[in-house]
């Protein structure tokens, strides 16, 4: 079954925001920030609707896309142990300055939420709610896949 709204734009939805589909219900928050900070604005203006949709239709491919991974870290450090060690020390330090900003506006916009969802509504709401902290949290998962590697 399709996914459908119980409002019908950001602007005018009702707390808490619900989605219907797949005989399941989702809740969120619909905070509305004060201003898009910088990457925000890739994903601003996305239809909530086609994402959950996206979510639940394709969540089974992360455990193969795991497995791919472990797969190709392991070959590739089997190729890697009779070569010279690669000179990595300037590309480190720029991806872990990039790394350590996403992580300070992502630790921003989380207590921008929070602050707001404790003062009007009770704090498993802070829990349980938030959309757009799971958008933040899956980017930062794909952010250390590098440096795990």
């Amino acid at each position: 079954g399709q996914l459908e709204w119980c409002a019908m734009s950001r602007s005018e939805m009702t707390y808490p925001g619900v989605i219907s589909g797949h005989g399941e219900l989702k809740y969120y928050v619909p905070y509305q920030y004060g201003a898009i900070i910088g990457p925000e604005r890739w994903w601003h203006g996305t239809d909530l609707r086609s994402t959950f949709l996206a979510m639940q239709a394709y969540w089974s491919y992360t455990i193969w896309i795991a497995i791919f991974y472990v797969a190709c870290i392991h070959t590739m450090q089997k190729a890697m142990e009779k070569r010279p060690a690669f000179r990595l020390r300037r590309p480190l330090i720029a991806w872990n300055t990039v790394l350590a900003l996403f992580s300070l506006l992502g630790t921003v916009r989380t207590f921008e939420e929070l602050h707001f969802v404790v003062s009007h509504h009770s704090l498993l709401d802070s829990v349980s709610y938030s959309l757009e902290f799971a958008i933040r949290a899956g980017l930062f998962g794909l952010a250390q896949r590098p440096a795990i590697g």
